[in-house]
């Protein structure tokens, strides 16, 4: 059985269902049922997909070795996010996806939220299932949440979503909420059971690809199900990864540069697609500027709110841009902004142009084959220290600028510092200014408040105070 299976590939889905259509679609196991169908009416229904550590080589559209054919038709049929960018991991990009904000806006952008932090999304960022309850949305969540539940309004039902079916940490047992041998299973993916089907694929990659084939199952039978009840017509259903692929676990980005956790391409370009009848213009491939940030913008426009002028949101409102092939609005962005033992880490995106100041970050910064894919969980002592060997994986000693011209160069094989001295100072400004608007790094240790054995031997909350804001803590 995979160890990787619920936490590299953990689905959470966002349902955000209009009161007057169906106030849920469960997902239990292969089975979809839908509860209190009515008619459809605007605004639309929103179904969002996050894969977990899904790289740029591991969909089917971008790799013909990978059975999703699925997903493969819903992206097609739909519009492809070629240039969609997230966090270089989980809990940042989760956090950016549910406020609108930076991860560096609120804390987040070191690592992860690790077992028994007591620590989650300060409470005065309203997540987005919260402002959609004011245009009448029931708001539903499946799967991995890594965003805190030490208080109870860390937690999902609590942030505005009416249920809540799944684990709050990395990875944990789905049921039992504890770390032991059971938590690897999944019940909705049930990737081992399609392994016998990925024979072809390297041995590292095989588990992988059968949880892939599970996915790609869940999503084609939720989608069914919402045309079943006659609710696809008004519905957007969204599938992205919330990093790169891990090439330690037998995930893959190639031909990007970097695994998950680095600020090379790898670790930041993410498959995605969108699929929905109210799309003006399909079947083709979107290559504006897309960061997991504008989700929030994008759908509160659709759900016709007006954010307040006061949150400062970094998200732009995409829907119009992907719907009709405009330019995106987006035109830079920061990967992370982060100083770790005074040593700035960060890159910047203008343009065609990104600047990795200094430390990539990450487990490798190389080109990762399918064939040199590795798969270290079934070893226990490299998992026990995953976590925290991940934020350790930046070099302190490499401190040159890399310069690259993604237009042309888009695997980053040729730093132009030195070649291009005007455009280097030039990034250099963009990632100064972001730099400077970005909060310090909260990470704090775990507390054994939260151990398990307090409470019977589960994860459970209600062991520490939410903060309402980002702290001031000063890392190292």
């Amino acid at each position: 059985m995979y160890i990787q299976l619920v936490r590299t590939l953990a689905l959470v889905a966002l349902l955000a269902t209009h009161k007057t259509e169906a106030s849920a679609i469960r997902v239990i196991h292969e089975k979809i049922t839908v509860i209190e169908n009515v008619d459809a009416r605007s605004p639309p229904n929103i179904i969002f997909i996050l894969g977990d550590d899904i790289g740029y080589n591991d969909v089917g559209w971008n790799n013909p070795n990978i059975q999703t054919p699925h997903m493969n038709k819903l992206a097609k049929e739909g519009v492809i996010l070629d240039h969609f960018y997230a966090m270089p991991l989980c809990t940042p990009s989760r956090a950016s996806l549910l406020t609108g904000l930076y991860a560096q806006q609120l804390g987040l952008q070191r690592g992860v939220l690790d077992f028994q932090e007591p620590y989650g999304v300060p409470l005065k960022y309203k997540f987005l299932p919260q402002l959609l309850k004011t245009r009448g949305y029931h708001s539903h969540a499946l799967g991995k949440w890594h965003l805190g539940f030490c208080d109870w309004r860390y937690t999902p039902t609590y942030r505005g979503f009416d249920t809540f079916f799944g684990f709050y940490q990395g990875y944990e047992e789905n049921y039992q909420h504890c770390l032991s041998p059971n938590y690897i299973f999944d019940p909705i993916i049930q990737g081992d059971v399609f392994t016998q089907q990925c024979e072809n694929q390297p041995a590292a990659r095989r588990e992988f690809c059968g949880a892939m084939i599970g996915l790609d199952q869940v999503v084609h039978n939720i989608t069914e199900a919402l045309k079943r009840h006659n609710l696809y017509d008004n519905s957007i259903v969204v599938f992205v990864s919330d990093n790169g692929g891990s090439t330690t676990f037998g995930g893959n980005n190639f031909p990007l540069r970097g695994n998950k956790g680095s600020l090379f391409e790898g670790g930041t370009r993410v498959p995605g697609f969108i699929n929905s009848p109210l799309l003006k213009k399909t079947g083709y491939v979107y290559s504006g500027l897309f960061h997991i940030v504008d989700w929030y913008t994008t759908f509160l426009h659709l759900a016709g709110i007006k954010p307040n002028k006061n949150s400062n949101l970094n998200g732009v409102n995409q829907w119009e841009s992907v719907s009709e092939d405009r330019p995106s609005p987006r035109t830079e962005f920061p990967y992370l902004m982060d100083i770790i033992e005074g040593i700035k880490i960060g890159a910047v995106r203008v343009g065609d142009y990104k600047l990795i100041n200094g430390p990539s970050g990450g487990f490798s910064d190389e080109w990762t084959t399918e064939n040199e894919t590795v798969d270290k969980s079934y070893d226990p002592n490299f998992m026990t220290h995953y976590d925290t060997e991940i934020i350790k994986a930046y070099n302190l000693t490499d401190l040159s600028p890399k310069l690259y011209n993604l237009a042309v160069d888009p695997y980053e094989k040729n730093n132009l510092a030195n070649e291009e001295p005007e455009k280097l100072e030039e990034l250099r400004e963009r990632f100064d200014y972001y730099f400077s608007i970005a909060k310090p790094a909260v990470k704090m240790d775990a507390d054994p408040k939260g151990h398990p054995d307090k409470f019977g031997g589960i994860f459970t909350s209600g062991w520490c105070e939410a903060y309402d804001d980002v702290p001031v803590i000063i890392s190292k």
